[in-house]
């Protein structure tokens, strides 16, 4: 069971302890300037009312130029290696 208006997040997407609960992750995608972030929220579950919550963010770096804007910092590579 969730609990909708519990003040720390993770409460409001992942389930409370219950039997037979062992694990529980979210996985969400967005679209960034360099690529695409992939952030996994994972949620383990250690017997009645306890819990463990970790976090990971991975960056998908691509060439695709619908996905790929570049930005300021960055700089057009060239065959002939001018600008």
């Amino acid at each position: 069971m969730k609990i909708k208006d519990a003040e720390y997040t993770n409460d409001q997407l992942f389930d409370q302890p219950e039997a037979g609960l062992i694990k529980q992750v979210f996985t969400e995608y967005r679209t960034v300037p360099l690529g695409i972030s992939v952030i996994t929220t994972v949620r383990i579950y250690y017997g009645e009312d306890d819990y463990f919550d970790s976090h990971s963010v991975e960056l998908l770096k691509s060439n695709n130029p619908v996905i790929r804007k570049e930005t300021p910092n960055e700089k057009s590579n060239t065959m002939d290696g001018n600008q």
